[in-house]
């Protein structure tokens, strides 16, 4: 769980800082006491009732502002911290290997599923 407390805890801190940012959840700790479990502590956001119209537009701005943010440098395809690509089109929902660049990992669809390729 370290990679999405990584990847949490940036997208939270730069949403802080931008005016036009969705209201992202302020991480406040992590942590492991046994290895076996982990724990991320966040702000508490509350629902507040909308009309579906207004909720909609408000999602789809949060994800254009998610689209717009600068990838760190040394990041890779997946979480920050380390930690592979996590998708359902993965096997368990987890990438094998680490991508460097989306042309890897359309080379590596081509090879293990080539009708699931429609990047280009």
């Amino acid at each position: 769980m370290f990679p999405q407390y990584k990847t949490q805890k940036y997208i939270s801190e730069l949403a802080a800082t931008d005016p036009n940012a969705p209201h992202i959840p302020e991480v406040y700790s992590f942590f492991t006491p046994d290895f076996l479990w982990a724990y991320l502590v966040m702000e508490r956001i509350d629902f507040t009732s909308t009309s579906v119209q207004d909720l909609l537009q408000r999602a789809a701005q949060s994800l254009r502002w998610l689209d717009g943010l600068v990838v760190p440098d040394g990041a890779t395809i997946g979480s920050l911290g380390g930690g592979l690509a996590c998708h359902r089109l993965f096997k368990d929902f987890e990438a094998p290997l680490k991508f460097s660049s989306i042309v890897a990992l359309e080379l590596y669809l081509e090879k293990v599923c080539p009708c699931c390729v429609t990047f280009s």
